[in-house]
């Protein structure tokens, strides 16, 4: 019996056995024999190939129609490989009495009886095609006696038209051996694609480009192309094409559409891929939106005081024409510095709609995020690290909204993110600035203050340098504790300083032993590595008045807020110092003298006790990581850091008080609390300055009025105005030569309020 339709057999390995090749084809035509017609049982296999022959594909045509198919090949037997019920030989029975599988055939020919057919037509034809009714072997390999084309070559290809004359012949075949073989499953049949893959979609005008990988199986059938169709659920649109991507137009712009992509082959098309979102957008109204700078025109070279060579100064800016619906504005500085990257110096949000320019040194404008050189919420100037000139591109973008920023503190990257859908348009200008190999913002002396800042984590300043002088720029906060423990005050809270740019502090790089000492008994003595200014320990107006750290009026960290409400040490920043070992100080620098000198921990380099002497409380023993020629050392004994300086000051020393704006009147004299507190109200973000008075006290807002409170726990709450509102009180006539305001509310423990709210800038 012939195989199950669902096997393929496989050759077992045999000997070597030299055969003809043999292929024939032979359609018989029923004339006689009843309905059925002519019933073929065999055919004799002639002697060059009789011991490895097979029979294959005796097919039933129509009633009446039988084929047969003689096949040998070279190198062993050959074997009947079609499906059940496609072969008819009642007498071919496997010995065995298996009625389907797989076998090797030898067969042997009995009773042989003539057949006898003439050739009713011939007609010549190519070989290539094969099929039913089709001789296609060689001459002389076949023999059916009577069967002669006549009139054309032996060795040539014909279709044939045949007739049989006579009764119907018999030819009988036995069995002569049957080996089973391996029997391996069918190959499937050819099916559709499978779904294409990696559906991306970018939105265009009122169309959508969607990108997508090659499905992981063509279903066996070679890929004719694909449709892409997107969708609202109402609207659709399609596109076809040989490969990706597909552009799909005719789209609404605003419509969210529902986007996918089928395959295609010979059998059909696939599932359609996972299904992507895409809203067409138009494109931004063309204006004249644009962006300046008085530094210089489009491609112009900035000054070396806006980079890390100077002062580090942020760049002055303005703009004009934004587009129409703009809301408030978003600026980005940044570079591409080779490595494939995109670097931030100047990371800025917030900015209201009624403004349109930004001064050198802009402070209080908008909301500052940090760039890619530090935590520092700054603008950082550019200092890159190899000479030649490099292109800094200032990008605004004039946004329809304020965007939503979930990450904190906010990167240049983050920024982007938010503000795509939000933008209007943009205008931007590219500024360059070339650095030599003798820069002086990577000088060995500016080295040392960079190097040492480097390590804060309670706060970054900025630094860069001149010839001179480094300069250190921060808002003068830091991220540790503040005002905790405070045991007498005036009320005063930490705000944002604007000690940035040409206000930053000024620290001598070469510094040297002075003829003559400088007295330092009021205000700032130097600056700590963290950005915060450090100064004498007397109170203002000189040490007659008292040494703030006896009176209580330092916090657990040996720092205050001052008649700027400006937050200073005045003594060792021991909140500082603990992020590293005690030893760690003896090397490094925790702070810079005004004069230039380093300030470090209490030992010499060398782990020694430091001594002081008698002229302004330093040593000239060896330094690390410092300049040489003298130094500073805290200790526990006032005047805990210098009592006068040794080397000559820089001019911020005479200039202090331009560092400094005070904003209001102190609130009240000194008076002695307990347990205060500063932390930042999760629910509005407010500073919160919490004490207890055990007695009562007066206070005042504008210095005119007066508001009494009885003993019992109070609260300020502070908080920096930004945006609109702050626009809105700098356009005030008071207001218009100052550039930052606070919100200040004033409540009792239970949150009542004890005085109204007041806003103050500065």
């Amino acid at each position: 019996m012939p195989p199950s339709p669902t096997m393929v057999c496989t050759r077992l390995p045999r000997p070597h056995r030299p055969a003809a090749s043999v292929a024939l084809a032979l359609a018989l035509s029923a004339c006689g024999g009843g309905a059925e017609g002519p019933t073929l049982e065999g055919v004799r296999i002639s002697a060059a190939a009789s011991e490895s022959a097979a029979v294959g594909g005796l097919a039933s045509l129509s009633p009446g129609t039988k084929a047969l198919a003689l096949a040998a090949s070279a190198g062993g037997l050959a074997r009947y490989e079609g499906p059940s019920g496609m072969l008819t030989l009642p007498s071919l029975t496997v010995s065995n009495g298996a009625e389907s599988g797989c076998f090797d055939v030898s067969l042997r020919t009995l009773n042989l009886a003539p057949v006898q057919v003439e050739v009713v037509s011939a007609t010549p034809m190519g070989c290539a095609a094969q099929g039913a009714g089709r001789y296609e072997g060689a001459s002389g390999l076949l023999s059916l006696p009577g069967l002669v084309v006549s009139g054309n070559g032996a060795d040539s290809c014909h279709d044939v038209t045949l007739r049989t004359l006579g009764t119907s012949p018999s030819i009988r075949l036995e069995l002569q051996s049957a080996l089973p073989v391996a029997c391996s499953a069918a190959p499937p049949a050819s099916s559709v694609p499978s779904a294409p893959r990696n559906l991306t979609a970018t939105p265009g005008n009122a169309s959508a480009q969607l990108s997508f990988s090659a499905p992981a199986s063509d279903g066996g059938s070679p890929l004719t192309g694909y449709t892409a169709t997107c969708s609202t659920g109402t609207a659709s649109a399609s596109a076809s094409g040989s490969a990706s991507p597909l552009s799909v137009s005719g789209l609404s712009n605003g419509s969210a559409y529902q986007c996918s992509v089928v395959a295609r082959n010979a059998v059909g098309s696939s599932p359609a891929s996972a299904a992507v979102s895409v809203t067409p957008v138009a494109p931004p109204p063309t204006s004249s939106f644009s962006l300046t700078s008085s530094l210089g025109a489009e491609g112009s070279a900035m000054p070396a005081d806006y980079s890390c060579d100077g002062p580090g100064s942020s760049p002055p800016l303005a703009w004009a024409n934004p587009p129409a619906g703009t809301k408030e504005f978003a600026l980005l500085m940044s570079t591409l510095p080779g490595d494939g990257s995109t670097k931030y110096n100047w990371v800025l949000y917030n900015l209201s709609a009624s403004r349109s320019a930004l001064a050198r040194d802009a402070f209080g404008a908008g909301t500052l995020g940090v760039g890619s050189d530090g935590p520092m919420a700054a603008y950082q100037p550019p200092c890159s690290q190899g000479p030649g000139a490099k292109t800094y591109t200032f990008t605004l973008y004039a946004l329809s909204g304020a965007p939503v920023l979930s990450t904190s503190p906010v990167t240049g990257e983050a920024l982007q993110a938010a503000i795509a859908p939000l933008t209007l348009g943009k205008a931007v200008l590219n500024l360059s600035y070339a650095r030599t190999a003798s820069a002086s913002g990577s000088s060995a002396p500016c080295m040392l203050v960079r190097n040492s800042v480097a390590v804060s984590t309670t706060g970054r300043p900025t630094v860069g340098c001149d010839s001179s002088y480094a300069y250190i720029g921060s808002d003068g906060l830091t991220t540790h504790t503040m005002m905790d423990g405070i045991t007498a005050t005036n009320l005063q809270v930490p705000i944002a300083q604007n000690f940035y740019g040409s206000k930053a502090w000024r620290i001598p790089l070469n510094p040297a032993l002075a003829a003559s000492t400088t007295s330092a008994v009021d205000g700032p003595i130097g600056m700590a590595i963290n950005g915060v200014p450090i100064f004498n320990p007397c109170k203002q107006g000189g040490c007659q008045n008292g040494d703030t750290k006896v009176l209580g009026e330092l916090d657990v960290c040996n720092g205050h807020a001052g008649r700027a409400d400006d937050y200073h040490y005045h003594a060792a920043p021991v909140c500082l110092m603990a992020t590293k070992p005690a030893s760690y100080w003896d090397t490094h620098p925790l702070g810079w003298a005004l004069d230039g000198f380093a300030i470090y921990g209490t030992n010499n380099a060398d782990g020694s006790p430091a001594p002081r002497d008698g002229i302004c409380g330093g040593n000239t023993s060896p330094v690390i990581n410092g300049p040489a020629g003298y130094s500073y050392h805290v200790t526990e004994a006032s005047p805990y850091v210098l009592s006068c300086f040794r080397g000559t000051p820089s001019p911020d020393l005479a200039g202090q008080s331009a560092k400094f704006s005070p904003m209001r009147q102190p609130p009240v004299t000194p008076f002695a609390i307990s347990a205060m507190t500063l932390r930042t109200d999760a629910a509005d973000g407010y500073q919160v300055l919490q004490f207890t008075s055990a007695r009562s006290f007066t206070t005042t807002e504008t210095g005119s009025d007066s508001y009494a409170n009885a003993p019992g726990t109070y609260r300020i709450r502070y908080q920096r105005v930004t945006g609109a509102a702050l626009d809105a009180l700098l356009a005030q006539t008071a207001n218009r030569s100052k550039s930052a305001c606070w919100n200040f509310q004033f409540t009792s423990g239970t949150g009542a309020s004890t005085q109204p709210p007041i806003t103050y800038c500065r």
